[in-house]
C-alpha cells in the first residue's frame, strides 16, 4: 500500500497532457495484477469464438502464412504460429528465467528453509498429474504426452487470486508464486530432456561457448542491456540451429544477466541527497530546466545514479513484463487456443486424451501439491506458514492445476496430428477452467464478512 502511495505522490508532480487523461483507463488496467490473466481469457474466449465461427477458415489458415528472414546466406523460414512458438515465447522464457533468478538470488527460493515447502509441493505437483494422466489414457501410444498437465500457468493463477481480494493471506500468493516458478523450471528440464530433437553437437557447442562468452562478460562488469540482449538473439539462433527447442535458449541467457548493481543503496541515497542539496544552494529551484544548466546538470547526475543503482536483471525483468503480458502471452493463446469443436464429426471431442489432460489437472495437481504439502509438514521436513489453513491450501493446489500457457506450449511439442492435438487443448482448455473454477470458491469459502477463517490446527 505504501508503494502505492508513493507512486502516486511522485506522479502528482507532472503536467496533465490531454493524452494521459486518454490514457487514464487503460493505464490503471495495466496496474492491476489480474490485467494479464483477464487479457489472456479474452484471447482464449476470442480464439475459440474465431474457430467456431463463419470465418474459421480465415483463423486457420492466418497461421499457417509463411515469413522468411534472410542475412546473405543465412535464411530461415517458418509459418507465423512457429514464429510465436518459437520465437516471441523465446522472450516469454527468458522473463521467467530472469524471475527465477531473482527469486533464486533474493526471493522466496534464496532461503532453502522458506524454499522448500513450496518446492515439496511442486514436485508433488508434477509428479500426481503425470501419473493421473497415464492412468486415466490408457492408450500406451499417446503416453509421450504426460508432460501437458504437469504446469502451472502463474498469470492466471495469481490473477484468480487477486480477484479474491486483499483478505487472501500474503503467505498464499507467496506460496503459489515460489509454486509457479518451481513449475517453470521443472517444465524448461522436461522441454529440454523430453522434446527436443536431437542436438547438431557442432552448433550447440558454438552455443556453449557463446553462453560462457556471456557469463565472461559479465564478470568484467558489462551492464549494458543491449549487449545481453544481443547475446541473447544469437544464442536462440544458435539453440534453434542446433535442434533443441529454442525458447530453452532464453533461459539460459536470464541466467548470465548480471543481478548485481555497481551503486549500493545507501551511497546512492547520499550522492542524491547532496545532488538535491547543490541544486537548492544554487537557487535555480524555480528556473526554466530547458536553460538552466545547474538542473540539467543535476538530472544527469540523478540519471547516472538511478542506472548505476538499478540492476540489468531489473532492468530487463521491468522492460519485458509489459510486452509479455500484453502482447506476447495474448498472441500465443489467440494462436494457439483456437480449437474447433463445431462441425467436428471425424473423432470424439475429447476422446481418451482430452480427459486424461482434465483429469491430470484437476485431480492429478490438487492431489499432488495437497498431499506433498501435507505429508512434508506430517513428516516434520517443512512448516506450514502460521496464517495458512489447510483449507487454503487445498484451494491453492486447486489453482495449481490452471496449466494454460504451458499445458498449451507442451500439447504443440508433443503431437503433431491435428485432432489429437485439439484434444489435448480441449483438455487443457476444460481442465484449467475447471481448477481455476474449485479453487475460487474453496479460496472464497475461507472468507467471511469480518475476515478469513482460521481453522484449528
Amino acid at each position: 500500500m505504501a508503494a502505492k502511495g508513493q507512486r502516486r505522490r511522485v506522479g502528482a508532480v507532472y503536467r496533465k497532457a490531454p493524452i494521459d487523461y486518454i490514457l487514464r483507463p487503460f493505464r490503471l488496467f495495466a496496474r492491476n495484477s489480474s490485467a494479464g490473466g483477464v487479457l489472456l481469457a479474452i484471447c482464449v474466449a476470442a480464439a475459440m469464438l474465431w474457430a467456431n465461427s463463419a470465418w474459421s477458415a480465415d483463423y486457420f489458415s492466418l497461421w499457417q502464412q509463411t515469413a522468411k528472414i534472410q542475412i546473405g546466406a543465412f535464411e530461415m523460414e517458418k509459418t507465423l504460429k512457429h514464429w510465436i512458438d518459437d520465437g516471441l515465447m523465446a522472450i516469454f522464457f527468458f522473463l521467467v528465467g530472469l524471475e527465477i533468478k531473482r527469486e533464486m538470488l533474493a526471493g522466496e527460493l534464496a532461503n532453502l528453509r522458506k524454499a522448500l515447502f513450496p518446492l515439496v509441493a511442486a514436485l508433488g505437483g508434477m509428479l500426481a498429474p503425470a501419473l493421473v494422466y497415464l492412468l486415466l489414457l490408457r492408450d500406451p501410444a499417446l503416453a509421450h504426452g504426460w508432460a501437458i498437465p504437469t504446469a502451472t500457468d502463474i498469470a492466471f493463477a495469481l490473477g484468480i487470486l487477486s480477484l479474491l481480494g486483499e483478505r487472501v493471506p500474503l503467505s498464499l500468493k507467496v506460496f503459489l508464486t515460489a509454486l509457479a516458478i518451481v513449475d517453470d523450471i521443472g517444465a524448461i528440464v522436461i522441454i529440454g530432456l523430453f522434446y527436443s530433437a536431437p542436438p547438431d553437437f557442432i552448433t550447440l557447442g558454438l552455443a556453449a561457448l557463446l553462453l560462457v562468452v556471456m557469463a565472461i562478460v559479465n564478470r568484467l562488469g558489462v551492464r549494458h542491456t543491449v549487449i545481453y540482449a544481443a547475446f541473447a538473439f544469437l544464442l536462440w539462433l544458435l539453440v534453434l540451429k542446433s535442434g533443441i527447442h529454442a525458447t530453452i535458449a532464453g533461459v539460459l541467457a536470464a541466467m548470465v544477466v548480471p543481478a548485481r548493481a555497481p551503486i549500493d543503496t545507501r551511497p546512492f541515497i547520499e550522492a542524491g541527497e547532496k545532488v538535491f542539496h547543490s541544486l537548492a544552494r544554487s537557487g535555480s529551484l524555480q528556473g526554466d530546466i530547458l536553460r538552466d544548466a545547474a538542473v540539467q546538470d543535476a538530472v544527469e547526475d540523478l540519471t547516472r545514479l538511478c542506472d548505476g543503482v538499478e540492476t540489468p536483471l531489473q532492468k530487463m525483468e521491468r522492460g519485458l513484463h509489459p510486452w509479455v503480458s500484453f502482447l506476447i502471452l495474448p498472441l500465443f493463446a489467440l494462436a494457439n487456443a483456437g480449437v474447433q469443436v463445431i462441425g467436428i464429426s471425424n473423432g470424439p471431442l475429447l476422446g481418451n486424451l482430452g480427459f486424461a489432460v482434465i483429469g491430470g489437472l484437476v485431480i492429478g495437481k490438487s492431489m499432488g501439491i495437497f498431499g506433498a504439502a501435507w505429508l512434508s509438514v506430517k513428516c516434520r521436513l517443512c512448516t506450514k506458514p502460521l496464517d495458512l489453513t489447510w483449507v487454503q491450501l487445498l484451494g491453492a493446489a486447486c489453482l495449481g492445476g490452471i496449466g494454460f500457457t504451458m499445458s498449451l506450449f507442451i500439447t504443440a511439442l508433443t503431437f503433431e496430428i491435428p485432432h489429437l492435438t485439439d484434444q489435448a487443448k480441449l483438455g487443457v482448455l476444460l481442465g484449467s477452467f475447471c481448477a481455476a473454477v474449485m479453487g475460487a470458491l474453496i479460496i472464497a469459502m475461507t472468507n467471511r464478512k469480518n475476515g478469513i477463517i482460521h481453522e484449528n490446527k
